[in-house]
């Protein structure tokens, strides 16, 4: 009896904006967790300026999960309850570098003054290609699949 593997199935536009949703929630969750941490430490020290280490912080925690989970799983934890997960353009395990390169490229982009969040609209409207796949999946190489 041969097993006959099935082909790739890309994941559909509305499964990865639910799942972007659910990482953006837990991303609100995480940064409003550490900054409440850490709020009376800045209320001490009297210094405004250094609210951003806060978000900093809570932003950096969201960060290093997501890139465990998705090098250990594949999967987010937004991509998980949606059933797929990001893999190499050819389908195999995308590695550490990659889903570093992955996650990097938007979160530096958005960083950028005055077009930065231009960059990702248009990175988020790129998923409208016929390949689906979004500006970040091709400078990593790539793509999200059905689980």
């Amino acid at each position: 009896m041969d097993l006959e593997l099935s082909p790739i199935q890309d994941a559909t536009r509305s499964s990865r904006a639910v799942a972007a949703f659910i990482d953006l929630m837990i991303l609100f969750i995480v940064t409003l967790s550490v900054v409440g941490l850490f709020e009376p430490m800045w209320r001490m020290m009297m210094d405004p300026e250094l609210k951003w280490l806060n978000r900093m912080m809570g932003f950096g925690t969201w960060s290093l999960l997501h890139i465990y989970l998705l090098a250990t799983k594949g999967q987010t934890i937004g991509k998980h309850l949606c059933d797929i997960k990001v893999v190499r353009a050819d389908g195999e395990k995308a590695s550490l570098g990659a889903l570093f390169w992955r996650h990097g490229v938007v979160a530096l982009v958005v960083g950028i003054p005055l077009i930065g969040h231009w960059l990702v609209i248009i990175d988020m409207l790129s998923i409208f290609h016929e390949n689906q796949r979004m500006l970040h999946d091709h400078a990593a190489g790539t793509r999200v699949v059905v689980a």
